[in-house]
């Protein structure tokens, strides 16, 4: 347990050398146990109240608490696929919390403790074609010189890859005509390319720590440190350095298809859907690149810089150009639809609102078509946000590890933006009412009671 380090330690020297191993074992399990026992009230007591959440259209999904060490540990990160919520501390133990209940699938520490990570990415299952084999949803997570392929269901580390360099942010996993890759990009500038099929191999081997030079494909170096990851759309691998250069690479032959040039530094991470890439500049412009060919589509001008990476949900692309106001443009013009002043950041889209926080913290909801404020709630106490662009949750989690998920008022399960045929089915019950009676509609199982936290692990 993480904590029985510092309980041996607070027990009397003499006691401690007297005391059997498995009996301190139990000792310091029970301790734990105890000091944890009023964690739920403790994060109950947090928690918004209904009456203000409504302000907003709001209400409570669920709450959980993850896996972080008391006193030394706090969260930095938080990821959401349409599978679950990944909460990251800083001495690098991830949390899985299944976004539809809540409940914690699993928490494990990944790489040790004081090395550096970054932000963890999803990639979904694959599967088997004729003559293939299947696998499953990984997160992929680079910590130290190490990228790491955890699966999404058990937390079990699928294989960990060594790499030339560290990874300046999380890999992405990409189709080629001629199989799976993995493209890490790296702090020096350069992205690397390595086939999938020979690292399941290797690892399944037991082989994979002496031979990782022997999965890799290809390496591009672009002169300059990179900003975010590599995007991966039809035959290109997309990615841009800090000089505002954006690169679009034939995923399997490493030949340069393209090169945009912006007129300042590039200051986000890039973004792609549907065949657009999007690249922030300090020039003042967010451009929106075709990904087959380099050319600028549309650029619109900002009044400061774009410092986070857009969010592109159904047909619009939410941009946060410094302080200037979360604003949402059309995907295909270019076109502001609307600027909403004093607003910090994109949080998510629920129904007809669209959720942002400002500068106090509060999370404000706007009228989607309009951007006018509705109202708003006090979220200073959850400081940890994200951008979700895939569901229509608003997730937000304190230092601690207390993990908050919202919806809009009245509604059931998540909806899916980006990929609606993840969606697990829903059960469907036969129902004993006579058959000129309707049945009452079914119970919602994500509306959790908001004081039934997820199980904490130590």
């Amino acid at each position: 347990m993480f904590a029985n380090s510092a309980v041996r330690r607070s027990l009397p020297r003499r006691l401690s050398n007297r005391v059997p191993r498995r009996l301190l074992r139990l000792i310091c399990a029970a301790l734990c146990a105890a000091t944890l026992g009023g964690a739920p009230a403790f994060a109950q007591n947090m928690l918004p109240a209904p009456r203000e959440l409504q302000a907003a259209g709001l209400e409570i999904a669920w709450w959980a608490v993850a896996a972080v060490p008391a006193g030394r540990g706090q969260v930095e990160h938080l990821t959401a696929d349409e599978n679950a919520v990944y909460v990251q501390t800083n001495d690098n133990l991830l949390t899985a919390i299944n976004l539809t209940s809540g409940a914690k699938k699993w928490a494990i520490r990944v790489g040790r403790d004081g090395q550096t990570a970054v932000r963890v990415a999803t990639a979904p299952p694959v599967e088997a074609a004729p003559g293939g084999k299947s696998s499953p949803g990984l997160v992929l997570a680079c910590v130290g010189r190490t990228a790491y392929g955890i699966h999404q269901d058990t937390g079990e580390t699928m294989w960990a890859l060594p790499l030339p360099q560290a990874a300046v942010a999380a890999p992405t996993i990409g189709d080629t005509e001629d199989g799976r890759r993995l493209f890490v990009p790296t702090v020096t500038g350069s992205v690397y390319s390595f086939d999938m099929g020979t690292i399941e191999d290797y690892h399944m081997e037991k082989r994979l720590e002496e031979f990782a030079t022997g999965t890799q494909r290809w390496r591009y170096e672009t002169g300059s440190p990179l900003i975010g990851g590599v995007v991966v759309d039809g035959i290109a691998a997309v990615f841009a350095n800090v000089r505002g250069v954006m690169y679009g690479v034939d995923a399997e032959k490493r030949e340069l298809l393209w090169r945009f040039e912006t007129d300042g530094q590039a200051t986000a991470p890039i973004v792609a859907a549907d065949g657009v890439v999007y690249v922030a500049s300090s020039d003042r412009n967010l451009y929106a690149v075709d990904i087959t060919n380099g050319l600028d589509r549309w650029e619109f001008v900002t009044r400061e810089p774009v410092q986070t990476a857009p969010a592109v949900v159904q047909g619009a692309l939410y941009v946060t150009p410094g302080r200037g106001g979360v604003a949402r443009l059309d995907r295909d013009t270019g076109r502001a639809i609307w600027q909403a002043d004093r607003t910090t950041g994109f949080l998510g889209q629920a129904g007809e609102r669209a959720y942002v926080s400002d500068f106090a913290d509060n999370v404000v909801a706007l009228d989607l078509a309009t951007g006018r404020r509705i109202g708003s709630v006090r979220m200073d106490r959850f400081p940890v946000r994200m951008q979700n662009a895939l569901t229509d949750r608003v997730i937000v989690s304190n230092k601690t590890g207390i993990v908050l998920c919202l919806k809009a008022a009245g509604s059931g399960f998540p909806v899916y933006f980006a990929n609606p045929e993840r969606r697990p089915v829903e059960p469907n019950f036969a129902d004993d009412a006579p058959a000129d009676q309707a049945p009452a509609p079914p119970a919602d199982p994500a509306a959790a009671p908001a004081g039934a936290p997820a199980a904490v692990e130590n």
